[in-house]
């Protein structure tokens, strides 16, 4: 396979069937998240496609060509739930860097029976959605440095997530975001407030500032190493640029690899075999959203744009934080944000939680506790016998 199997004669029928795989990996997850929350006999889940406008700096590699941008996700109803009253703001999920909608499949029915309608997206340039370009870097591009401002890099994401709203004819929504799509999450919220009811950030990156003291810390050995990541970020350079240089053996078994080292929870072998389909094929689809990584973040996922005091001055009633007890993304940055809002005048309300046997991959390794934190995060009450998450902090 070529470093850009998406030039050539035989282009656009390697990109359909890498679309009609993505499809099936889809509909496998999909069939498998019935074994998880307990699905009454009338809850759906069924795929929508949304056209927004067109957002983004280029031409469109995939769903898109001349016409309007399309937003792809699933919605999981459930009629009889507590919350699916008429008027109620839905619960709208965003995924993080390298991963989908579906990657929410354990939960999707076990929130709607909480919560109500559930919409999980796949964010522009990523999944089933769109993929305009967005100008690939180093040599493709004709440019080395970062290949978008951090205003850019955000808008890309919130702009064509408000045009989706705005077609759906969402008043208002729980808007929840896990890892980058917490980042872009707060970027939304920080320009439509009034869009949002809540918001909750999963394991969210970007909150802390960053210690300007770790590369004085480091051996020379390690300075090298840094020095060389460095490099490569500030060009633009992806896991997916990797993945989509490898011969198609190696990087399915890269990508099964990652699934069985970083996801114990995931043991049966049906589904981490649909969960790898999904995920390497998400990778290696025409590179699009994964571009606006180093416009956002500084190596190491620091932000360029911390979102801390930005959370803490949102014009949002209340806001959540979910982190797993086993999560690279320090809680310590949620809990500063409550103590923060906790003696301002003004600000939203803050809650810190955390999910026992979880890392940063909350969702998977326990579903069922970050569904009960979910649910109080949406203002809901849990079910008995529910698991009840580790209440770490709140500001009001």
């Amino acid at each position: 396979m070529g470093m850009f199997p998406f030039f050539g004669a035989s282009a656009a029928a390697l990109l359909s069937d890498r679309i009609a795989t993505m499809q099936s990996a889809e509909r496998n997850l999909m069939d498998l998240a019935r074994q998880f929350g307990r699905p009454s006999p009338d809850a759906t889940l069924d795929t929508c496609d949304t056209p927004v406008d067109a957002v983004g700096r280029g031409g469109c590699q995939m769903r898109g060509g001349c016409g309007p941008l399309v937003l792809h996700g699933v919605v999981c109803r459930a009629p009889g739930a507590a919350a699916a009253t008429p008027g109620a703001a839905p619960l709208v999920l965003l995924h993080g860097y390298a991963n989908g909608c579906l990657y929410f499949y354990r939960n999707l029915f076990g929130l709607a029976r909480r919560c109500g309608t559930v919409y999980a997206l796949d964010m522009l340039g990523w999944g089933l959605s769109s993929r305009p370009a967005f100008n690939p870097p180093g040599w493709l591009g004709g440019t080395f440095g970062p290949v978008a401002s951090v205003a850019e890099g955000e808008a890309f994401t919130v702009e064509s997530l408000e045009r989706w709203r705005a077609a759906r004819d969402i008043p208002k929504m729980i808007l929840a975001g896990h890892s980058l799509g917490g980042y872009l999450s707060v970027a939304y919220a920080e320009r439509y407030p009034e869009r949002v009811e809540r918001l909750i950030l999963l394991s969210p990156v970007g909150v802390p500032q960053g210690d300007s003291r770790f590369d004085l810390e480091l051996t020379w050995k390690q300075r090298l190493m840094f020095g060389a990541l460095k490099s490569i970020w500030t060009r633009g350079y992806t896991p997916g640029s990797l993945m989509r240089t490898l011969p198609e053996g190696r990087g399915r078994g890269m990508v099964r690899s990652y699934v069985e080292g970083r996801l114990p929870a995931v043991r049966a072998e049906e589904e981490r075999s649909a969960l790898a389909e999904y995920l390497y094929t998400n990778a290696i689809l025409p590179p699009s959203g994964e571009y606006a990584l180093n416009a956002l973040l500084r190596p190491f996922a620091y932000a360029r744009r911390p979102t801390g005091a930005r959370i803490a001055a949102l014009a949002v009633p209340r806001v959540a934080f979910v982190y797993g007890t086993d999560d690279w993304m320090d809680v310590q940055g949620g809990t500063e944000v409550a103590a923060a809002c906790g003696g301002a005048a003004e600000g939203p309300a803050v809650e810190v939680y955390r999910v026992r046997d979880a890392g940063h991959l909350l969702m998977l390794d326990n579903w069922e506790e970050f569904n009960s934190a979910l649910v109080l995060a949406c203002g809901g009450t849990l079910e008995k016998n529910a698991p009840e998450p580790i209440r770490v902090a709140a500001s009001k």
